[in-house]
């Protein structure tokens, strides 16, 4: 430790070795010629004349970090400690101060800071110096009558890019996004990791709202061009949210919120996507959350039902099995359209009770029902695919149900069979071994390869009703629906065509040796009782 002895007046008249070689002096320098202020830079200088000097006399002690100058003029950061020595008249007879190197200290806390405030990975401002610098920069665009945008950034399909290149050079992805970003951007907007594979950019100083324009174009033709890793590329797009101050708000939480609520309106709006907030939007996300609030009572208070859509089998003209597919009875909207919650069923994970209670409500209504004889569908989801818990759960409905596995038949999109080939394959395997039967639904709409149906255990093909709509009259549906049945049938597959609404489109497809047929011309989906008369009045077509 620096220790030296003062004169009242400032001067030095003691200092010690450690104190020579902590400023740097020459061993034979006289130190009587040297004023404190001579050891400290101007600034710290100047508060121990104003603060530290008389609260000393004042009181006999002050303390307080300061910092040295060197010599050589170099800064370094210590703690202070002065004291004031009286004589007996009580006036100060001489003053003296130790003074500690604290550089290490300093260094410490500043990563402590560091790490409180920037992201380990990318190195990036994290969402808490984000949240610190918007409030400092509302204050100024408030001084300024500014503009400043806030621009929440979700990286495109990043879990699958993820699984893809592995979880190590992922992380090196978000690293090379990072760099990106930053050299894309002027110096002074601020480049945040927010979340996981979200990233929120901060700019200030904009001439007018279109200037968030101008810099979604400088994103996007900055990523125009892959992201090398290792050799590899990867193409990078992003679903972005803006929110400007002060027209999308005034507060830090209201301008994050609002940017979030665009980013995830333009997400769902499919990849490469952006988004300016609207009020609209939060009247939106009200709605969203009162309907899944609705959703989670609807299914503890057993609103959903099963309407079964009759499946005609072409060779014999007879009903020989259904598509269980759910509604939901609300009790104030009436029925409600699969389309209205379907999706938010998926959003929120509730498709995996929900999905299994379709399957559970499916088999007790043919086996109530006495329908055992046909054969029930229904679909199942990705995120219910995904459940480790699948073939369990399928087992256990059967059981306490008494259905046989083979009346039983699972549709899934064909591209689930792409995600993950092999776990796919397994589990097939695992339902097929099991019994029952695996349809592939939509298909001709999906991104599969021809060899996965070729490999996996499949039993169904269903067309989708999309080719179907113009079967009579657009010579390329017609080619498609007519491979597509041959594809199916060289497979050993069944086939059946959805959305046959008219006579013609039947007429065409049992010309064309299609298995089976679904749609309004055989019936709508039915509620069970009335599925039930139908099947008692065996009307002919």
């Amino acid at each position: 430790d620096l220790v030296a002895i003062l004169e009242p007046s400032g001067f030095l008249r003691y200092l010690n070795n450690a104190g020579y070689r902590l400023v740097n002096l020459d061993a034979g320098t006289d130190v009587s010629t040297l004023c404190l202020s001579n050891l400290f830079p101007e600034r710290m200088a100047q508060r121990l004349k104003i603060e530290a000097l008389p609260a000393a006399r004042k009181n006999g002690t002050w303390s307080g970090e300061t910092a040295l100058q060197r010599a050589d003029g170099l800064e370094i950061p210590v703690s202070q400690v002065m004291l004031a020595h009286y004589d007996k008249a009580g006036d100060v007879q001489y003053l003296s101060t130790i003074v500690r190197d604290i550089t290490e200290r300093k260094r410490f806390e500043a990563e402590l800071h560091h790490q409180a405030t920037h992201d380990t990975l990318t190195q990036l401002p994290n969402r808490f110096l984000l949240a610190d610098r918007l409030t400092t920069e509302i204050e100024r665009m408030r001084r300024r009558n500014g503009l400043a945008a806030v621009f929440f950034l979700d990286i495109d399909n990043f879990k699958r890019i993820n699984d893809s290149l592995g979880h190590r050079r992922g992380d090196h992805l978000l690293q090379r996004i990072a760099e990106r970003l930053c050299t894309t951007l002027r110096p002074n907007d601020t480049v945040a990791r927010y979340d996981g594979d979200e990233f929120s950019i901060l700019a200030g100083d904009l001439p007018h709202v279109d200037s968030v324009l101008v810099i979604l174009g400088k994103i996007r033709a900055a990523f125009e061009r892959p992201v090398s890793i290792d050799a590899q590329d990867a193409y990078v797009s992003f679903s972005i949210g803006i929110a400007v101050y002060p027209h999308d708000g005034v507060h830090v939480d209201e301008l994050l919120r609002n940017a979030g609520t665009a980013m995830y309106r333009a997400k769902s709006a499919g990849p490469n996507q952006y988004r300016l907030y609207t009020p609209e939007m939060n009247a939106r996300s009200h709605e969203r959350l009162t309907l899944e609030s609705e959703l989670r009572h609807a299914y503890k208070h057993n609103e959903f039902i099963l309407h079964y859509q009759p499946q005609l089998t072409l060779a014999n003209r007879k009903i020989t099995a259904a598509e269980g597919l759910i509604r939901w009875q609300h009790p104030q909207r009436g029925l409600v359209s699969p389309a209205d919650f379907v999706p938010l069923l998926e959003e929120t994970g509730l498709i995996i009770p929900v999905g299994e209670w379709v399957l559970r409500q499916a088999c007790r209504d043919f086996r109530e029902t006495g329908l055992q004889d046909l054969r029930v569908s229904v679909n199942v989801s990705v995120a219910q695919f995904n459940d480790a818990d699948l073939l369990d759960k399928i087992q256990r409905a059967l059981k306490e149900e008494c259905v046989p596995p083979k009346a039983v038949e699972l549709e899934i999109t064909e591209n689930l069979l792409i995600k993950d080939p092999a776990a796919t394959r397994e589990i097939l395997e695992a339902l097929h071994a099991l019994g029952v039967r695996i349809a592939i639904d939509d298909f001709g709409t999906g991104y599969s390869s021809l060899a996965y149906l070729k490999r996996l255990p499949l039993d169904v093909l269903k067309i989708d009703q999309s080719f179907i709509r113009d079967l009579s009259h657009d010579a390329g549906d017609a080619a498609i629906v007519e491979a597509s049945i041959s594809l199916g049938k060289k497979l050993g597959m069944e086939v059946i065509a959805e959305g046959v609404e008219t006579k013609n489109q039947f007429d065409l497809l049992h010309k064309l040796d299609c298995d089976m047929v679904q749609g309004y011309y055989i019936s709508r989906p039915l509620p069970k009782t009335q599925f039930s008369d139908l099947l008692k009045n065996k009307p002919s077509w």
